[in-house]
């Protein structure tokens, strides 16, 4: 007797590692569907605020960003991100910086020069960095 093969659902990170790819390929509706759902699964079986689930927010982020030109809702996501990382890791946390790096350049694109500069007084270091 033979047994059946039983597939496993997919885990968020597969999900999110999906929607790396379709970002890398510049298909910013497909990545943003895979990294909507793994914030679904991550939500659910991680917590809120968990860092990977944290991640996947800033992911989306950057979606809206670079894909969608949504910056209202990019300043939403990189917010709750970054609020979400200083309370899980401290502001010194390499992850922490990243998300507020990438907030930096968020708000030059949108020119939201009052929150800017609200970031700035928070991460005095990132305005003498330049971007990648």
């Amino acid at each position: 007797m033979r047994r059946q093969l039983k597939f496993r659902r997919r885990s968020p990170a597969t999900l999110n590692n999906l929607g790396s790819v379709y970002d890398d390929l510049k298909n910013y509706e497909k990545a943003f569907e895979y990294y909507e759902k793994d914030l679904k699964g991550s939500e659910k079986t991680l917590g809120k605020n968990h860092p990977d689930t944290l991640a996947t927010v800033m992911n989306i982020a950057i979606i809206y960003v670079s894909g969608l030109n949504d910056y209202g809702k990019a300043e939403e996501l990189f917010e709750r991100a970054l609020m979400g990382y200083e309370a899980q890791l401290g502001k010194d946390n390499k992850y922490t910086k990243l998300c507020a790096k990438n907030f930096k350049l968020c708000l030059e694109y949108s020119g939201n020069s009052e929150s800017f500069a609200e970031l700035i007084s928070s991460y005095p270091g990132l305005a003498f960095e330049e971007a990648d």
